[in-house]
């Protein structure tokens, strides 16, 4: 676990690709109960919007989850 090796203060592991700094979970950072609270907040949000996308613009449950999963990941990566 390449975490464990960081000296404090020092940036994050992480793979480089392009421009960008990929960081995988429990490989590159340690599992904390502030994100994971975070994340199943975040996913009730996304979840109660569900029924609005159905009744709101007429989407079927299918293509409203796909909208709601797809916020969720690009939510997500922002932070990678």
């Amino acid at each position: 676990m390449k975490w464990k090796q960081r000296q404090h203060g020092q940036e994050t592991p992480y793979v480089l690709l392009g421009p960008f700094k990929l960081r995988v979970p429990f490989v590159h950072y340690r599992f904390e109960w502030p994100d994971y609270v975070q994340g199943l907040l975040m996913c009730a949000v996304d979840l109660a919007a569900i029924p609005l996308l159905m009744e709101l613009l007429g989407m079927p449950f299918e293509a409203a989850l796909a909208v709601v999963i797809l916020n969720g990941l690009f939510y997500l990566t922002h932070h990678c």
